[in-house]
């Protein structure tokens, strides 16, 4: 499948087109998001938020999923690496929330 975007006439045209796009996303990270904020409960420290294989499954399968849609693969992996970092630091928040700060407390304890 290759790239959908439309041929734009103007830098107007563009950023509607970008807003547009960006109206659709947002759902979807807001849905993600939810998803992450459940994880704490399956972890046992504030340290298993971080699973280094995790990551970089999830960023190349992205960067060659991309291929597929036209888009950059760099861009790609490049994109969510930093929104997985930055739904880590947003885990790490919603631990320290559930389990009163404490990075070392156990979830079952």
């Amino acid at each position: 499948m290759e790239n959908a975007a439309k041929n734009c006439n103007s830098m107007a045209e563009i950023r509607a087109e970008i807003d547009r796009m960006d109206d659709l996303i947002l759902p979807l990270m807001a849905e993600r998001a939810g998803y992450v904020a459940q994880a704490p409960k399956f972890k046992s420290t504030i340290e298993d938020v971080i699973v280094q294989k995790r990551i970089d499954e999830i960023a190349f399968r992205m960067r060659d999923e991309a291929a597929n849609y036209g888009l950059n693969q760099k861009l790609a992996e490049n994109i969510w690496r930093a929104l997985i970092d930055q739904h880590i630091k947003f885990e790490q928040d919603e631990f320290r929330k559930m389990y009163g700060g404490d990075k070392n407390k156990e979830k079952d304890a």
